[in-house]
């Protein structure tokens, strides 16, 4: 075969459509490699981010609801929150209890004999944990007079839970106005 005739049989009509069909897919191969995968490639990554963000937006936007519903709280209750400082101080502040219950005594017309405050760390440390006092009091006067003042030391502010209390009289026969004497164990508590 001479070079006129591998010619002449190259430039046929399906030789010719051949090339043509070759060279195409040749070119497209590498137009799809190079130009549209890594076009294909980002709207997939594009997509599976906006999903993760999606879901971390439904996230936020729930914690920030839940700050708005605690604001929204702490707004409605910050005129009363004097009142949880009160029941809950950060101090001991023994002089108040003292005081409370010395006005307490003096008011329900009881006596008096013994007021002890024990279990006090007057350290200042900042750990916010609850602490308690301890108080044991004993007052003597007569069944409505204790009760009347066991009452006004539940209604008071200031956290206090009796623990124990005994109850003695002095004669062997009561009587509605016999004197008793009573011994409390209070526990009180601030932070």
């Amino acid at each position: 075969m001479d070079k006129a005739e591998l010619i002449e049989k190259l430039m046929t009509k399906k030789n010719k459509d051949y090339t043509y069909i070759i060279l195409f897919f040749l070119i497209f191969s590498f137009f799809v490699f190079f130009a549209i995968r890594p076009n294909l490639i980002s709207v997939f990554s594009a997509n599976s981010e906006i999903k993760t963000l999606t879901e971390t937006d439904a996230i936020y936007e729930a914690q920030i609801n839940k700050i708005i519903d605690i604001q929204s709280l702490l707004e409605a209750t910050r005129n009363d929150l004097f009142v949880m400082d009160q029941a809950m101080p950060y101090s001991p502040e023994i002089n108040k209890i003292v005081e409370d219950l010395e006005k307490l005594t003096t008011k329900n017309k009881l006596n008096t004999e013994k007021i002890n405050i024990a279990n006090i760390d007057l350290k200042n440390v900042q750990n916010n944990k609850l602490k308690q006092i301890k108080i044991e009091a004993e007052v003597i006067g007569n069944f409505e007079e204790i009760h009347s003042f066991i009452n006004d030391l539940e209604s008071q502010r200031r956290l206090k839970e009796i623990k124990e209390i005994d109850i003695q009289t002095d004669t062997a026969e009561a009587s509605k106005g016999s004197e008793l004497k009573i011994k409390l164990q209070i526990e009180s508590y601030y932070l």
